[in-house]
């Protein structure tokens, strides 16, 4: 089954803007970036929405795992970054 991701990125940018206070949206939008090999872009689009959203584990978790990758492949360490949105 071919996997429709730019689909998948207009549906989840109509969830945030329908409605923005669910972070369903947020990480939907943000996992489909990753899929579509642009990490750099998912993590952009969490940073500012992720502290609105302090019980979402997932989110948290997704931007761990972004942020770590973002920074793999920049050649810098990561883990201090990443720690700060799993505390």
């Amino acid at each position: 089954m071919a996997k429709k991701w730019e689909a998948a990125l207009d549906i989840a940018a109509a969830i945030i803007q329908l409605d923005p206070g669910e972070p369903l949206g947020w990480v939907n939008r943000s996992y489909v970036l990753h899929e579509m090999k642009r990490t750099a872009e998912a993590r952009d689009n969490l940073l500012p929405v992720v502290e609105k959203f302090p019980d979402d584990a997932i989110m948290r978790y997704n931007l761990a795992c972004y942020e770590c990758q973002w920074a793999w492949s920049c050649g810098a360490s990561s883990t201090a970054a990443s720690c700060r949105w799993c505390a």
